[in-house]
């Protein structure tokens, strides 16, 4: 078995080295005429690709720039195998651009990403090799090596070949190839894998439609923003015709940094901010670590070391997000129901309103637009994984909060829209009953916070899960991460601190608020720390279980506490800087930051042309320039989808207040 693995990389560094001496070349050849050159009188084979890969080995020994160029584009076994480099992306620019005339026919270059996928076969012998390693840690050998990780990650292998040898034609010889080695592998290939120079994307019916939605759209924003200028160049006042104008819209935006919330919830914008850049950081990280060329150094090393806390409790962003909804849903009501009747229609009407549209769109952008923005040598592999499922679900996304949908439903990071809808659908249960029986919905919420709680606990013993994003398991992602009733304690704990907040507005005296700020920045700290502290120790279920049932609710009461202090003016400097301006703006954009951020993130990496080396000060300037396009599309998709529903609701709103006062005035009048 050992001889069969050594074949498959010896094979594709004989493919690949080519170009280096003629020592190599001459070998080489020597292979494909006693090897390989007979897989091509295969009948099923097309006679122009056959042709082409003949002139292709024949001028290979004539050393022909040409031919040259095709196996010098082809992926080569890179120096740190062992250490996970196992993406062999090659030289996609340098492939696409062969066109050479030959026999009175045009061979064009045509790149192509072929999957392998080793099974336990083929890993086995290499892993008993890796264990040698002095590098590993041996008390999680068996749970996360770089053998495991290449077992449960497809090698991507980089080929050039003429554009005449179709997906067809590259899996009959793949096939060929791997019946005559015997190789322990799986070779996956798709038409969505092979780019060639002026190929056009596969647009189906659905796309055509999605088109002329956007493009429509446009010209719905050019007439507005013209129509709102035409008034303003006339001093004439706005209407609803100008809800969809960029100018008023994106002034709108900037004038955010002037404008104070009501209630001195000014700090929630900071809040807010810095924890969506804590998700997007976290996302960054993670798509840096899959397309890595030291993945090894990733869970063997650097998730033990303290550079990795932050990422590996980026989690607690989400529990933040869920807290603060929580709190404003129930805050806003009660506010609300104090001068105005709330019927439970325009409580849903309202949320749907408010955030379909900028979900839709972004879903639809995924499934049909993100294509056709850029190309390279792993974005096809992202538009298979994840566009074919917003293609087959983007419907889900109208009616999100009655949908319990799962982790590949669309993007990998919409799942929180739907469990926030799940929440938000059951909010006026109690709602509407909180003012008139406050003791008893509140022990009724108190109940079924602890039996979710209980719950969560339970299910992490009797599943054996882990608590870190390191032991990441399908158990946790089913029964835990994508669950409902597993995010409901923190969602519960807004809610409750929204009531506390609208019961009771009070200072905190100075010496017990001091005191509460240690209690509560300790607790956030040690929580973020203690994940560093869970990797480098053995596994303990019970206490697992303990901090899958208690860490994120803590986490929810130490960011109620900073709000409830914030709010009633004794949050100091942490007060002043959470309510920054800057705060302000980017609050605006949460909402269209999280929808994108991730689209960016998978064109940014999918486009790459090497892989990336995998450090602290690479991931931090990769995020940083991420983070550029990712608030540069954000601001678009806010005054395309999110401003104009705002827009429209000002405006209804100022002639409904309006014609009751006309109303007013007249009854006065008549009377």
């Amino acid at each position: 078995m050992n001889m069969k693995v050594t074949i498959v990389f010896v094979l594709i560094a004989f493919i690949t080295r080519i170009s280096s001496l003629s020592l190599q070349q001459t070998i080489f050849l020597q292979l494909l005429k006693n090897n390989l050159l007979g897989i091509l009188n295969n009948d099923n084979l097309d006679k122009n690709c056959v042709s082409d890969l003949n002139a292709l080995f024949s001028d290979v020994s004539s050393f022909k720039h040409w031919a040259l160029q095709m196996l010098d584009a082809t992926g080569k076994i890179y120096p740190g195998l062992l250490n996970g480099n196992i993406n062999l992306i090659g030289d996609y620019d340098e492939c696409l651009a062969i066109n050479e005339s030959k026999n009175g026919r045009r061979i064009s270059g045509k790149y192509c990403t072929l999957a392998l996928t080793m099974g336990d076969s083929g890993i086995s012998p290499l892993a008993t090799s890796l264990k040698q390693g002095t590098s590993f840690k041996q008390s999680y050998l068996n749970h996360y090596t770089i053998f495991k990780f290449m077992q449960n990650t497809s090698m991507t292998w980089g080929i050039c070949v003429p554009k005449s040898c179709s997906v067809r034609n590259l899996k009959i010889l793949a096939h060929d190839v791997q019946a005559k080695f015997k190789l322990p592998v799986e070779i996956g290939l798709t038409e969505n894998s092979c780019s060639y120079k002026n190929k056009t994307s596969t647009i189906n019916n659905f796309d055509i439609l999605v088109y002329y939605f956007f493009a429509m759209l446009g010209l719905i924003l050019v007439a507005s923003t013209i129509y709102d200028l035409h008034l303003k160049c006339f001093g004439k006042k706005s209407n609803i015709f100008v809800a969809f104008s960029l100018y008023s819209n994106a002034r709108r935006l900037v004038s955010a940094t002037s404008n104070k919330k009501e209630d001195n919830l000014s700090c929630l914008n900071g809040i807010k901010v810095l924890s969506c850049l804590w998700i997007v950081y976290g996302h960054v990280v993670l798509a840096c670590f899959f397309y890595s060329k030291n993945p090894a150094y990733v869970v063997n090393e650097w998730k033990y070391s303290t550079k990795s806390t932050f990422t590996s409790s980026a989690f607690y962003a989400v529990d933040t997000f869920l807290t603060i909804n929580g709190f404003l849903v129930t805050y806003i009501y009660l506010k609300s129901t104090d001068r105005l009747k709330i019927t439970v229609t325009w409580f849903y009407l309202k949320r749907f309103l408010r955030v379909t549209p900028a979900l839709l769109a972004a879903v639809l952008v995924h499934t049909s637009v993100m294509k056709l923005l850029t190309d390279g040598p792993f974005l096809s592999y992202n538009d298979e994984k994840f566009s074919q499922d917003c293609y087959n679900n983007w419907w889900a996304f109208f009616i999100h909060p009655i949908v319990f949908t799962s982790y590949e439903q669309c993007g990998p990071h919409l799942w929180y829209m739907f469990i926030e809808g799940h929440l938000y659908l059951c909010t006026p249960v109690f709602l509407i009953f909180m003012k008139k029986y406050p003791k008893d919905v509140l022990r009724g919420l108190s109940v079924i916070l602890l039996l979710a709680v209980i719950y969560n606990i339970s299910v992490t013993i009797t599943k054996n899960i882990g608590f870190t994003a390191f032991e990441w398991s399908d158990d946790f992602e089913n029964y835990l991460y994508f669950s409902t009733i597993y995010r409901l304690p923190c969602w519960l704990i807004g809610v409750l601190s929204g009531y506390f907040f609208y019961e009771y507005k009070f200072k905190i005296p100075r010496i017990v608020n001091l005191v509460i700020w240690v209690i509560t920045l300790y607790t956030m700290i040690e929580l973020t720390v203690e994940q560093n502290i869970f990797i480098t120790s053995v596994y303990n279920v019970y206490r697992s279980a303990l901090w899958n049932g208690l860490a994120r609710p803590t986490w929810s009461l130490a960011v109620s506490f900073i709000v409830f202090s914030c709010a009633t003016g004794t949050g100091g400097i942490v007060n002043d800087f959470l309510s920054h301006p800057v705060f302000r703006f980017l609050g605006e954009l949460t909402y269209s930051i999280y929808l994108l951020h991730y689209d960016v993130i998978l064109n940014v990496f999918g486009s790459t042309k090497e892989m990336f080396y995998f450090n602290t000060d690479n991931i931090v300037s990769k995020f940083l320039s991420v983070f550029v396009e990712i608030l540069m599309v954000s601001v678009f998709l806010y005054l395309a989808f999110e401003a104009p529903v705002l827009s429209l609701k000002y405006h209804l709103t100022k002639n409904k207040t309006n014609e009751k006062r006309d109303c007013k005035k007249n009854l006065e009048t008549a009377g």
